[in-house]
């Protein structure tokens, strides 16, 4: 009985909103009401109702005529404000970004709350709230931009200050394309966080001082993301940039989506190179392909989301290496030549003898098998 109670809080705590922390995706909108002689107004009514899932936020006005509505999901949303005395102000759509903080000054006109001020369209171009340096990448450019690898990361460029970087040599992955690896304003890549949905899934790397993560969202599934570039909380304890994902959710009506994306080399060119060596070019396929689907499980209440997606690659490639010769097998290295045509010097790395002379050893020299 004890485990089953036990069992029942865990999944209603994973149930129950949490409240806003600074490292989440949500955004927040706040202001002042006012009347048309510029005096606030307190204990105003404020309801702020997601478009897409029917769900509303209420709040009222402090004595200041302060209000701050918030953990608001990256959206669309519908304003409300009312007070008895004064016409009821209607404010929609009003988008919120990632991470947004936007501020909306209300103004109530003196009238009935019968009768309502509708204002359609606003969009929050200039951020009066925080000094935070940013850009957001929203959905239309996930879904519309090329993305070779159909990896989200690689957007992140799209912000000022952001660049990929090269992996050190012997590294044959670049830049963003695989393992998303980018440095802000010059700084170390190894120095960034990443957070999807507020989680960090950065993993540092000691290989190559490179830095990665360990996740990697289908671009089906990621709503939008926010890059901060400089003058960000110290919440998130890093010096790089901060680079939060925001995934997608279900709303009150059906989506689904089905692609496949195929690279084929037959609409690809040689290279230089391999066409002076009259090589053909290789073989080349990769096939990425999935789906995803949302929706209510109950309606207003509670949502659902899926995405997969796969890929199916097939390359072929031209290596060359170096195989030992009948000779070489039996031990025989006399016919063992460097590129002047001189023979190759094979020591016996078992006969080594300390040479104080030499900062390491004086290898004794093996006779050529005959």
């Amino acid at each position: 009985m004890k485990l089953l109670r036990l069992g029942f809080c865990l999944a209603l705590m994973a149930l129950c909103p949490m409240g806003a922390s600074a490292q989440t995706v949500a955004g927040q909108i706040s202001g002042l009401v006012t009347d048309p002689s510029g005096a606030v107004i307190a204990n105003a009514a404020i309801e702020v109702t997601d478009l897409d899932r029917n769900v509303s936020i209420r709040t009222t006005s402090n004595e200041a005529g302060f209000y701050v509505v918030t953990p608001l999901p990256p959206g669309r949303y519908r304003v409300e404000v009312e007070l008895t005395g004064f016409s009821r102000f209607v404010l929609e759509p009003f988008p919120i970004a990632t991470q947004q903080k936007a501020a909306l000054d209300v103004l109530l006109e003196v009238g009935e709350v019968t009768e309502s001020v509708t204002v359609t369209g606003s969009v929050q171009l200039l951020n009066t709230t925080s000094s935070t340096l940013s850009g957001v990448v929203e959905n239309k450019k996930i879904i519309d931009l090329p993305l070779n690898g159909r990896n989200v990361y690689s957007l992140a460029a799209l912000t000022p200050g952001v660049m990929g970087r090269r992996p050190a040599l012997g590294i044959t992955l670049e830049g963003f394309h695989s393992i998303g690896i980018f440095t802000v304003n010059g700084g170390r890549d190894s120095s960034n966080a990443i957070l999807m949905d507020g989680v960090p899934v950065t993993m540092n790397s000691n290989t190559n001082n490179m830095n990665a993560n360990s996740a990697l969202p289908t671009v089906e599934g990621v709503e939008e993301f926010r890059i901060q570039t400089n003058a960000y909380t110290a919440d998130y304890g890093r010096s790089g940039g901060v680079l939060t994902i925001a995934t997608k959710s279900g709303t009150n009506e059906f989506h689904g989506t089905l692609f496949d994306f195929l690279r084929n080399s037959r609409m690809d060119a040689n290279n230089f190179f391999a066409n002076k060596a009259g090589r053909e070019l290789g073989t080349f396929q990769r096939n990425e392909f999935g789906g995803s689907v949302g929706g209510p499980i109950i309606k207003n209440k509670t949502f659902f989301f899926n995405a997969f997606e796969g890929r199916r690659q097939r390359s072929q490639q031209l290596r060359q290496f170096t195989l030992p010769t009948d000779l070489q097998h039996s031990g025989d290295f006399s016919q063992t030549l460097n590129a002047q045509g001189n023979l190759r010097v094979i020591h016996n790395p078992f006969a080594a003898t300390p040479d104080s002379a030499m900062p390491l050893f004086c290898w004794e020299q093996a006779a050529p098998a005959r």
